[in-house]
């Protein structure tokens, strides 16, 4: 029954997630408000979120205010190709990265949630300041630092994205913080055992149909058997892919520890639109203390971010009290081209 309830709760705020990032799916931006910081390869422009309920990110450069946007859009200029699109980061904690033309943006990244035993599902952290700073050189990188919460419970004043220069094979954004409790929480336990109650790290992103979707495969790659000798390592890996389909449910039947691996949410062919795999791989924690997990809401919208694939977080704690770290985090986010890698086959 309880399980059964919370099925029912996830549906339920996947919907109300659904909505909210419907019109983001849509679109690129082709024009931004303010700018921000042009320096080197690099713009980055202040910009409003028109989905619902945006949240403002106060922003500065050089230590010096420039003022408040719900939306961040950040440009690369790659000569070949001029200046392209390549990443948004919202206040309400989305974060899009796309590749260098054909591509473009598709599914999104979501950082730390959690279900609390009295709130229900808190969602992802929100960022709510930012200090911009490009890297010398034409292959400088665009840091951001600042703060991000999530209004409640968490909170990480040392927030770090290091975005990379793009390729057309593959585009990084590197995260890190420290995870801090802003009040005593207790982390609801019910689904633990289905991997489903910490969420270190969470893609989205829409899936109606072969004809209707920006990703059709969740997919996570664990390494299986490690031996070394002296500094020489042998290892085996082995992939698990589950096909996306339109219906309520959990993706990942059985979670286990990635163990090494890299967490997939995977686009096979560039159609019906040139989407691109979304991929995580991870610091700390380590992939071993993490679990592959994910879960579909049916939709009929197609710009609905219906399918939610996360890293869940095997080492939460029940609960922590006001005041006491959490956790580092630090992750990678990446995004590369359609693929048909092989899948359910050791290598």
């Amino acid at each position: 029954m309880l399980f059964a309830s919370r099925c029912f709760l996830r549906c339920v705020l996947l919907t109300v997630l659904i909505v909210v990032g419907a019109s983001a799916t849509l679109s690129r931006r082709v024009c931004a408000d303010t700018n921000v910081v042009t320096s080197g390869a690099w713009i980055v422009d202040g910009t409003d979120d028109t989905g619902t309920n945006p949240v403002s990110i106060a922003m500065s450069a050089k230590k010096k205010a420039i003022g408040s946007f719900s939306e961040l859009l950040i440009s690369y200029n790659s000569g070949g190709t001029g200046v392209v699109d390549v990443c948004t980061i919202k206040g309400n904690g989305e974060i899009r990265l796309a590749l260098l033309p054909p591509g473009e943006f598709g599914g999104a990244f979501y950082m730390t949630g959690y279900w609390d035993c009295d709130e229900g599902f808190v969602p992802a952290m929100m960022i709510t300041q930012l200090e911009v700073r490009v890297q010398g050189g034409q292959h400088g990188a665009v840091e951001l630092r600042g703060r991000i919460t999530n209004g409640t419970s968490m909170e990480a004043k040392d927030f770090l994205m290091k975005l990379s220069p793009p390729g057309a094979k593959l585009t990084r954004a590197d995260v890190s913080y420290n995870l801090y409790a802003t009040r005593d929480i207790c982390v609801d336990q019910t689904t633990r055992t289905n991997a489903d109650d910490f969420l270190a790290v969470r893609m989205a992103a829409n899936y109606l149909s072969p004809d209707v979707q920006e990703n059709d495969q969740a997919r996570y790659v664990k390494i299986t058997q490690k031996v070394c000798v002296s500094f020489v390592c042998v290892t085996k890996k082995k992939s698990f892919c589950d096909d996306l389909v339109n219906e309520d449910g959990y993706i990942v039947g059985s979670p286990v520890s990635l163990r090494g691996g890299v967490l997939y949410l995977v686009h096979r062919q560039p159609v019906p639109r040139d989407t691109p795999t979304l991929q995580v791989k991870f610091t700390r924690p380590s992939s071993s203390s993490v679990k592959p997990q994910g879960f579909v809401t049916a939709s009929a919208d197609p710009a609905a971010q219906n399918v939610s694939l996360w890293a869940n977080w095997s080492d939460a704690k029940p609960s922590y009290r006001k005041g006491k770290k959490i956790s580092k985090f630090r992750y990678s986010l990446q995004v590369a081209p359609a693929n048909t890698s092989s899948c359910d086959q050791e290598n």
